[in-house]
């Protein structure tokens, strides 16, 4: 878990990582999960932002881990 607060913005962010890899026929299948928790000024007007930017950097990992487990 990661954790951290900004006081000149008043806002905080709690995030989790979760993730398995299972044997399957001739391969591995990668599971996880990333939940994240925004609060104060940051969620209220940066969420939007942020929300773009942690879907486009969990593909880019996604795209890492086949590439290194192919």
């Amino acid at each position: 878990m990661l954790e951290g607060d900004d006081k000149s913005s008043a806002s905080s962010v709690k995030a989790t990582f979760t993730g398995t890899l299972t044997p399957v026929d001739g391969g591995t299948e990668a599971a996880f999960q990333v939940e994240a928790n925004l609060r104060g000024r940051l969620a209220q007007f940066g969420g939007p932002v942020i929300t773009a930017t942690a879907k486009k950097l969990t593909a880019e990992f996604a795209k890492n881990l086949r590439a290194q487990l192919e």
